[in-house]
């Protein structure tokens, strides 16, 4: 199964239990006496989480920045599965496919590499094919592999740079409108002699750009952690496949 179905699994998982968590409450409060509904009624408000006050105060905006948040931890999950040096260079791969080559087992090289599907896995088992050309084809060749298949990374670490990037846009955005709606009540009141009036539309409205932040931040850490990984792993792999060509193919 992908990552991306996973995900999308555990998304799913998540929703119903919100749904089931909320009608659950539901049931408690109908299946209650008449004389006991409201005090379930009250007991249930008191106990919400301020957290989710905080999220309704934000307004509509939140719910983009929830969808947004939710689209960086898949991407990052995604990344975290996929960016592993056992799918990139295993270790112990180029050993046992110069050993082969030593034995003079050329042969059997692209099936070791097909039980370690990798990257280095790849471009060993084509060296190995192909192994009647001359050095300099086969290092094109194998470096044309190499930039396919990292350009392919690289792309997929870039939507977590387009969360951080958006998500305070986003949170900025919110606390424009939640501004705007702020002034216009002092307009309908028609005074500032309560400072509370305005401070407290103020509060909410920046309740979008906090949130913005909170996402941003972690967002473009994972990107340039897994950008700089990405460039870690693309020397590991360059090392590899230097020896293994060096090894093979100089006197």
């Amino acid at each position: 199964m992908s990552v991306r179905k996973r995900c999308g699994i555990v998304v799913l998982a998540l929703t119903v239990a919100a749904c089931g968590y909320v009608y659950a409450q539901d049931e408690a409060v109908e299946a209650a006496e008449p004389d006991t509904a409201a005090a379930v009624v009250m007991e249930i408000d008191a106990d919400v989480n301020p957290v989710w006050q905080k999220f309704e105060e934000g307004g509509r905006t939140m719910w983009v920045l929830l969808l947004l948040s939710m689209a960086g931890v898949a991407f990052a999950i995604e990344r975290i599965a996929q960016l592993r040096r056992a799918l990139i260079a295993p270790e112990g791969l180029r050993s046992k496919a110069d050993q082969l080559w030593k034995d003079n087992k050329a042969d059997e090289i692209p099936a070791l590499c097909a039980k370690q599907p990798s990257t280095l896995g790849r471009i060993i088992a084509f060296v190995a094919e192909h192994r009647q050309n001359s050095m300099s084809s086969l290092s094109e060749s194998a470096g044309d592999i190499a930039r396919r298949e990292f350009r392919k990374h690289q792309r997929r670490a870039y939507p977590l740079a387009v969360v951080g990037t958006l998500s305070p846009l986003l949170g900025l955005m919110g606390t424009v409108f939640g501004l705007m709606e702020s002034f216009e009540a002092v307009a309908v009141a028609g005074t500032m002699d309560d400072p509370s009036i305005l401070a407290n539309s103020i509060a909410k409205a920046l309740v979008t750009t906090a949130t913005g932040l909170i996402i941003a931040v972690p967002a473009l850490l994972a990107y340039h952690f897994f950008k700089n990984r990405t460039g870690d792993l693309l020397d590991m792999l360059d090392e590899e496949v230097s020896m293994t060509m060096n090894s093979w193919f100089l006197k």
